[in-house]
């Protein structure tokens, strides 16, 4: 029935219940506190009686005044509760009594009482009262009075009922008045709530006056509807652009070149199937929808046991992301689809549909083929033009030794000949005639120069040496000690250099190159050459720095060039070739080469080695 009640009728209930509950405990323990101190005061009031009456009638007693001592209880007709009075010896015997008129004489048993006994029975006070006389004990005074304990206790207790009601009532009248402190905002939350429902409009809000449980259950109520309805929004924002893409989707569909279509699994129904196969096979959709697995009818016989055995693998959920295969078309032409699919699965993974896209590559497979035909072609022609080409650098390489060396022997004998003509004439040949046969030992030796630098050049990628394991700061220190650079010069390596596996030769030709430049056109004073290293992800880095005359921007790419020198040649014996042997030796190992300079400052070559070709391990 408590479940049935509303809000209201449950608030009031709960209230008067609770109520009720506490005022009944409450009067009850009021009431028993009530009987207990009505007690203690006629008990208290009654002894106080005694003790009076003990002390008047104790020299009565102590003199034998018995008629004195009569008199004196007979005052206790005053003393409206009193009904009987008696006045015993110590040995217990009755010496007067008093009893109100219209109550009979009573009689206790002879006994001794030492102290003050006071007992209730029923409505009935019992007192005994020592009666004693300068510290002598002469007997004990017994006073009985009827308190009409009964009936001022049910008086109480009917006030007490009186009180509890008029409480009850007012507790009621309260109650339904103030749950509407709580039931009405609830009420107002259940209105609100049922015109939502029935208009569907969540821009209704709650106007929230409270600042309790009630007011966070409103603001809570109003941020609810105001996330359901920027999600309505948010919904009918997704209902409209599904719509729209929808109508994108059919359209493209509709007018995509190739064809589209949903096919259900395991039946083979087609669910759909998009306009484009009547160019691609020359059926129509209809055909498709009336026929299962219609595909396979249309599909070039040779491959129909390929058909099979997919289709077989698409029914147990498997498919190939793409594959080709050809159809027949209406008008017996082959064609060549390619099909991109995959497959629809229900909750429990199960395949229940296929969805494909297929394109005819009829035209892509003929051009494919012609290509084909073209490649190889091309490659029977690159394969001749290589053996030509490799015939050619064959015969370059031998032209170059044979007349690098034929031209050595004629050279070494001018060289001979123009130093003994130099000796055997010097005195008879004027300044001139001297000047121009040293030039004449200078130009052969830089064409035996020039020569040697041919064959060093051609042998760079041609002459495979053994590679060996090499340890860079020992080769570093034997090149600066084979070219025995002036005093003033300074070598920095670095803490660390790396062991590489490569043809000593080749690096050490490399290092000398570069280290030799550096000493070469360095002319301060406090020459410096450092060599810096740093290990990068796949390639080692390597600098070779100096102080020296630096080399201009415009001439950085320039250098590398074989019989490229920025200095005259008829001044210096530099070939021109060193940088270039460098270049070439370093793209052998993966690497690259390159510059950085500025004029009287300093020169950076840096150069890098693929640790794929040289790192060791």
């Amino acid at each position: 029935m408590f479940k049935k009640l509303s809000i209201k009728n449950k608030i009031i209930s709960i209230i008067l219940m609770i109520t009720s509950l506490v005022i009944v405990l409450g009067m009850a323990l009021l009431t028993i506190n009530n009987i207990i101190t009505l007690k203690n005061e006629i008990s208290t009031q009654m002894q106080v009686n005694a003790k009076l009456y003990s002390e008047s009638v104790a020299p009565g007693i102590l003199y034998n005044m018995t008629e004195k001592t009569a008199d004196i209880l007979k005052q206790l007709e005053y003393i409206p509760n009193i009904t009987h009075a008696q006045i015993y010896d110590t040995s217990a015997t009755k010496i007067v009594s008093y009893a109100r008129p219209g109550h009979p004489s009573t009689h206790i048993k002879s006994k001794s009482f030492d102290s003050h006994v006071t007992h209730f029975e029923g409505d009935i006070l019992h007192i005994f009262e020592p009666i004693t006389y300068m510290g002598e004990k002469l007997g004990f005074l017994y006073i009985r009075a009827n308190t009409e304990l009964s009936k001022k206790i049910l008086d109480s207790i009917y006030i007490v009922l009186m009180l509890i009601i008029l409480l009850f009532i007012i507790t009621y009248l309260l109650a339904s008045r103030l749950q509407k402190i709580i039931s009405d905002p609830i009420i107002e939350l259940t209105n609100i709530t049922n015109e939502i429902t029935e208009k569907g409009d969540y821009s209704i809000r709650l106007k929230n006056l409270y600042y309790d449980e009630i007011g966070l259950l409103f603001n809570e109520f109003n941020q609810m509807l105001e996330v359901i309805q920027n999600r309505e929004k948010e919904r009918d924002f997704a209902e409209e652009s599904l719509r729209d893409s929808e109508m994108r989707y059919r359209r493209l569909t509709e007018n995509a070149k190739d064809a589209i279509y949903r096919i259900s699994i395991p039946d083979g129904f087609y669910e759909y199937m998009s306009p484009a196969i009547v160019e691609m096979s020359g059926y129509t959709p209809n055909d498709f929808y009336k026929e299962p697995l219609f595909m396979k009818k249309i599909m070039h016989p040779s491959f129909h046991a390929w058909f099979e055995n997919i289709w077989s693998d698409i029914v147990h959920g498997n498919v190939l992301p793409a594959y080709e295969y050809q159809i027949t078309h209406k008008n017996g032409d082959v064609r060549w689809f390619y099909q991109k699919s995959v497959i629809v699965k229900d909750a429990n993974g199960a395949p229940i549909a296929l969805e494909a896209i297929a394109t005819d590559i009829t035209d892509r497979k003929r051009i494919e083929e012609e290509v084909k035909q073209l490649n190889a072609e091309l490659e029977d022609r690159v394969r001749r033009r290589t053996a030509e080409l490799q015939s050619a650098n064959n015969e370059l390489k031998d032209f170059a030794y044979v007349v690098s060396h034929d031209l050595k022997a004629p050279l070494r004998g001018i060289s001979q000949l123009s130093q003994w003509f130099l000796q055997d004439y010097k005195d008879e040949l004027d300044k001139d005639g001297q000047e121009l046969a040293e030039l004449l030992i200078k130009r052969v030796d830089r064409l035996n120069k020039l020569i040697n630098g041919i064959l060093e050049y051609s042998r760079v990628g041609r002459i495979v040496n053994k590679e060996e394991r090499i340890e860079l700061k020992e080769l570093l220190e034997d090149i600066i000690d084979i070219l025995n650079p002036p005093k003033h010069f300074s070598f920095s390596l670095p803490e660390y250099l790396p062991v590489i596996i490569a043809d000593r030769i080749r690096i050490e030709q490399v290092f000398q190159n570069l280290v030799s430049n550096s000493i070469k056109y360095c002319d301060k004073q406090n020459a410096q050459v450092e060599i810096l290293f740093e290990d990068l992800d796949e390639v080692y880095q390597f600098a070779v720095k100096d102080n020296g005359v630096g080399i201009d921007k415009k001439y950085h790419e320039k250098i590398f060039g074989i019989f490229q020198t920025l200095e005259q040649k008829e001044d210096n014996d530099n070939t021109g070739i060193g940088l270039s042997i460098v270049k070439k030796i370093i793209e052998l190992y993966g690497g690259s080469v390159w510059i950085e300079s500025s004029i009287d400052e300093y020169t950076i070559f840096y150069f890098t080695l693929s640790k794929s070709k040289v790192a060791y391990e």
